[in-house]
């Protein structure tokens, strides 16, 4: 039984893919998180990871909130352009943007996640620690940045910090 385990957890994943119907396998270590992805902090990952190697532009599956975010990111000029590519799996290319080679994002910090949802008052919006820092916030009217959604009196989910 132990030697069972040990394999089934050594080839989880083959058993995943390999598995059919009328053959299943029975695994107790075996736990399927394929539901339960980021999708906005593999987005976000990606950026960050990307700009630091030097990428000119990436394409991240397409959903409406990860459009709004990084649009809004477009505004804040911390990505230089983004379009959405039609498709039967729609894209979002972003094309990433530098000051004189330098990366315009240094850091992305996921605040609110999955697991844990994080909600905030308009009273309890974190103040950025420096002026090349923003704090992304969504609200019943869309995506904001702090300083927005404090001056319009919105609360709502702390999405995620954004450091230049």
């Amino acid at each position: 039984m132990v030697g069972d385990v040990a394999i089934c957890a050594t080839l989880a994943c083959a058993v995943f893919v390999f598995a059919s119907e009328q053959s299943r396998v029975w695994c107790p270590v075996f736990v399927s998180h394929l539901g339960d992805m980021d999708t906005v902090a593999d987005m976000l990952n990606t950026l960050v990871n990307a700009q630091r190697v030097g990428k000119e532009r990436i394409a991240v599956p397409h959903s409406r909130f990860k459009e709004q975010l990084v649009r809004l990111l477009h505004e804040r000029g911390l990505v230089a352009a983004v379009r959405v590519q039609e498709a039967a799996k729609s894209k979002l290319i972003i094309t990433l943007a530098y000051e004189d080679g330098v990366p315009k994002v240094r850091q992305i910090t996921r605040l609110s996640k999955p697991g844990r949802r994080l909600y905030v008052s308009h009273g309890e919006i974190p103040w950025s620690s420096s002026k090349y820092a923003m704090y992304v916030v969504s609200t019943s009217e869309g995506l904001f940045d702090e300083r927005d959604a404090r001056a319009k009196g919105l609360g709502g989910e702390l999405i995620c910090e954004v450091c230049q």
